[in-house]
């Protein structure tokens, strides 16, 4: 470890102390031991890493995003909640785990690419540990040669969304790949993110004025407030006993993946272009058609109301909040959820259907709508009500669908790639990724997509306590089902 020279015993730095901003501060205080707020990101490389090469990158990438490294503390006043950045900690390598700035590192062995290693399942302890941990999974032959690793990432979604992350790890990546002695020219015109932008990171890169405008935006669309609070949503699935979903079990987090080839990808993508919507239309019309299916072939495992009255599906879709101001911005979480409802029978695989969902979705961006549950959230903030708006209600939601896009895209992140345009990090390459968002009580569900080298990559993350592996399959199936019903049919155009 890093001793410390005269001078720093002498002058020693002191400890930044961050407050949380409004959703920040609901990410925190919605995460509970059944539904912990934790959110994941994993690379399948074939081949190793240099542990020691691993933990120096690490160390060096964690002083240029400190909030993944900081620790939750109490304010003194009212009990609130914040970030505290310490000073660098060095390295503490071990056999089991290593601490790298104080996060955990964690040194696994066993087949990849197949259920997360237990490591990354235990929910992230804020009272022990950083909001964030890496597990690293080797797979060996007989001769003990690394034939795969994979890089688990787990973080706190209080701390960071999964734009950050991705930043986040390219960051890590390209100082990894320098200690490898990759040639620096490769980034000699890379934008390295700047840690002071954290203090004015609840702006959200907006100016005064740009507050004003959003202020006007917030009571012209100050409709959906009520609307978001006190509709009745429909849940997918049936809720398991009170006790069970006290502690998560043995299967979490449960996840299915799929892959699409390249050429599926670039039927996808191009097919929604031509029908004049997006990738994240699509989705979404897809996952409604899901759930009501899933719903009519499982009536047995379906949410049923106790009064026989049906809600309406709604599905949480996360909004990125970052402009170009944030462009340089280290990870943090800077996005808000806008909620998008239909009825059972305004759910159908025709145009009409999709053009409502493509009209609201633009106007979502269009008018960022997304800046209403924030704006909501800093009032709730400051009278220290957030807290109790999080248990208004029982379900906000049925599903979360989560559209990344492109990571580690060659237009952003320089990097040496092979003839597939795949990361390479010595003689690692990144085959494939996944990644997952919480699920939240009453929310079966969470689907997230990803587009890395020319492939989407989706990932379920499914309530293991509300359905079991075949039923959430089933509803897996369905979505992917819905969505080539959408795009092969030329007569729907």
């Amino acid at each position: 470890m890093k001793q410390e020279t005269e001078h720093e015993k002498q002058h020693p730095q002191k400890p930044q102390v961050l407050p949380m901003s409004a959703f920040e501060e609901y990410m925190y205080w919605d995460s509970m031991p059944g539904y912990p707020m934790d959110c994941y990101t994993r690379l399948c490389w074939s081949g190793g890493f240099s542990h020691s090469d691993l933990e120096q990158a690490l160390e060096q990438a964690l002083q240029l995003h400190p909030l993944l490294k900081s620790r939750r503390k109490y304010r003194r006043k009212g009990r609130k909640p914040a970030w505290v950045i310490s000073p660098p900690m060095g390295i503490q390598s071990g056999e089991e785990y290593s601490l790298v700035d104080g996060v955990r590192v964690y040194w696994s062995q066993g087949a990849c690419r197949t259920a997360y290693p237990p490591a990354a399942k235990v929910p992230l302890d804020l009272d022990q540990e950083p909001p964030m941990r890496l597990v690293v999974q080797e797979e060996t032959d007989a001769d003990g040669r690394v034939l795969r690793t994979d890089l688990a990432f787990k973080f706190h979604h209080a701390v960071s969304d999964a734009l950050g992350a991705n930043r986040f790890i390219s960051e890590f990546l390209i100082l990894y790949a320098q200690r490898l002695g990759a040639d620096p020219e490769i980034w000699k015109d890379y934008e390295w993110v700047e840690p002071k932008m954290l203090p004015t990171r609840s702006w959200c890169g907006k100016t005064f004025w740009g507050w004003v405008k959003r202020f006007f935006v917030f009571y012209r669309w100050y409709s959906r407030i009520p609307t978001m609070l006190f509709r009745r949503i429909l849940p997918l699935a049936k809720n398991a006993e009170a006790e069970a979903l006290k502690q998560v079990d043995a299967f979490y987090p449960a996840m299915l993946f799929q892959a699409l080839s390249p050429e599926q990808t670039t039927f996808w993508v191009k097919t929604c272009k031509q029908r004049g919507g997006t990738l994240n239309d699509f989705l979404l019309q897809a996952a409604f058609l899901a759930l009501k299916d899933w719903r009519e072939a499982h009536p047995e495992q379906a949410y049923q109301e106790p009064d026989g009255r049906l809600g309406a599906f709604r599905i949480a879709v996360p909004t990125n909040l970052r402009n170009q101001a944030l462009a340089k911005l280290p990870a943090a979480n800077m996005v808000s959820m806008t909620f998008v409802d239909r009825w059972l029978e305004q759910i159908a695989p025709t145009r009409e259907c999709f053009q409502s969902l493509h009209q609201e979705m633009k106007c979502i961006k269009d008018w960022e709508l997304g800046f209403i549950l924030v704006m909501g959230m800093m009032d709730v903030q400051r009278y220290g009500l957030l807290r109790r708006m999080i248990r208004v209600r029982d379900c906000w939601a049925s599903m979360v669908v989560t559209n990344i896009g492109r990571a580690f895209d060659a237009s952003v992140l320089p990097f040496p790639r092979d003839a597939q345009g795949r990361l390479q990090a010595g003689e690692a390459v990144l085959e494939t990724l996944d990644g997952a968002s919480p699920i939240r009580p009453l929310t079966s569900v969470s689907l997230s997509s990803i587009t890395y080298a020319g492939r989407m990559f989706l990932t379920l993350h499914y309530d293991s306590r509300l359905m079991n592996e075949e039923l959430a399959q089933d509803f897996f199936q369905r979505v992917t089902a819905q969505m080539g019903i959408l795009l092969e049919n030329e007569g729907w155009s």
